[in-house]
């Protein structure tokens, strides 16, 4: 143990994504593996060995997990400032993964601590240096434009279907949910607007704007308004 956190430079998502293989793998294998895979990206220059040592044991969880949990993890770096298990099923359906099996690939992916959750909000999210990694693999697969546009159509959807039951029982709820999905809906109006679905767009933003006003957001509703 003393030797896996020397090696890890003491970095503390390093250690939790090692600590989260050693339930399956004997330490003692563990630590020969990591050697291995650290001493790869050894030659790396102009990065710290800090850092070095985090894309190294990312790089080494991710070619851990089978090809559909890759593919929903490389999904997920379109996600910003989490999710919900629903906003999952909508947008990381893969060629490995139905919508029904997402939610416990995401469990998977939670007991490999490359996701974390909050139990008490029921929201899940990526630290944001495995975001960016996702991210990456997302681009180098060719993935990235199909996926954030999958993002986007997914939280006007969203957003839309919300909208409509704004005024009933679930009103606290659904200013919540907008609440804590600000971000994604952020960089979904973003989206729209950058590649000219201006109806799609005009859509989600006269859904929000009773949202704005409640929540004295008058910037965003200047913004989109």
């Amino acid at each position: 143990v003393a030797h896996l956190c020397r090696v890890l430079e003491g970095v503390p998502l390093a250690i939790e994504l090692a600590a989260a293989k050693s339930r399956t793998v004997p330490l003692d294998v563990l630590a020969e593996q990591l050697d291995d895979t650290l001493s790869a990206y050894g030659e790396q220059r102009g990065t710290s060995d800090r850092h070095r040592t985090m894309d190294a044991m990312i790089a080494w969880s991710y070619d851990l997990l089978s090809p559909g949990e890759q593919a929903l993890f490389r999904s997920l770096g379109v996600f910003v400032g989490g999710f919900t298990i629903d906003a999952a099923t909508r947008v990381c359906p893969t060629p490995h993964l139905s919508p029904s099996e997402v939610a416990g690939s995401i469990d998977a992916l939670v007991e490999h601590s490359i996701v974390e959750s909050s139990p008490d909000t029921g929201r899940y999210r990526l630290l944001e240096p495995l975001r960016l990694f996702a991210l990456a693999r997302l681009r180098e697969a060719d993935e990235l434009d199909h996926l954030t546009k999958v993002h986007a159509r997914a939280f006007s959807s969203i957003v839309s279907s919300a909208s409509n039951e704004a005024h009933g029982p679930a009103h606290d709820m659904i200013r919540a949910g907008f609440r804590a999905d600000a971000s994604n809906i952020r960089a979904a109006l973003e989206h729209l607007e950058s590649t000219g679905e201006t109806e799609c767009m005009c859509e989600m933003v006269a859904a929000l704007t009773a949202f704005w006003v409640a929540e004295n957001r008058f910037d965003e509703q200047m913004r989109w308004g």
